[in-house]
């Protein structure tokens, strides 16, 4: 069975990327960059680079279009795990994931961003099968983000978990708070 470790990614996530990388090392990790500039510095950190169409203003379909690469280019891995470049997991996570993977996607809890408190379960951290991933894109009406479709959509089962505790770094200081710090939140 083999997993890739994927998440879009670009220079606003600069602040975590190293960090991220060094996280997943001993994965197979892939990103979807739509800045071609800024792909071969995320290319020396050593991670496969694919390149999607930049969007703008950003919409949830921009999103989308970055996992049609993804999941395009990840065609001789069986499962995919979302995660996103700000989430630190430990080094086991695709072991955890799998130990508790029951649904069409298992999605790990991480902590909301400041002034947000309490757990979220988005596409932070979420495993499913490369098929599984590719049915919830192409299914996904125009106009929908592909997160809001396979948890809400009622096409695909979730089971949300949360049984380690993953880092959700922020660049510093934070930019939605009003500037009042940033740093790293802690969940399990």
């Amino acid at each position: 069975m083999k997993v890739v470790v994927a998440c879009p990614v670009g220079r606003k996530r600069d602040y975590s990327l190293a960090h991220w990388a060094e996280a997943t090392q001993d994965y197979d990790r892939m990103v979807a960059i739509d800045d071609w500039d800024y792909a071969a510095r995320v290319h020396d950190m050593g991670l496969h680079v694919v390149r999607f169409p930049l969007a703008t203003p950003w919409i949830p379909t921009h999103f989308n279009n970055a996992w049609r690469v993804l999941i395009a280019a990840a065609q001789e891995y069986d499962y995919i795990l979302s995660l996103e470049s700000d989430i630190i997991a430990p080094s086991d996570i695709v072991e955890v994931m799998f130990a508790n993977h029951e649904a069409d996607f298992t999605c790990h809890g991480y902590p909301f961003r400041p002034p947000r408190v309490g757990t979220c379960h988005e596409m932070g951290c979420t495993l499913a099968e490369r098929k599984t991933w590719e049915k919830a894109v192409e299914t996904t009406p125009a106009g929908v983000a592909l997160y809001d479709w396979f948890r809400l959509g009622g096409k695909f089962t979730v089971n949300d978990i949360d049984v380690v505790e993953l880092e959700h770094l922020t660049p510093e200081p934070f930019p939605t708070n009003g500037g009042q710090g940033g740093g790293i939140w802690l969940t399990k």
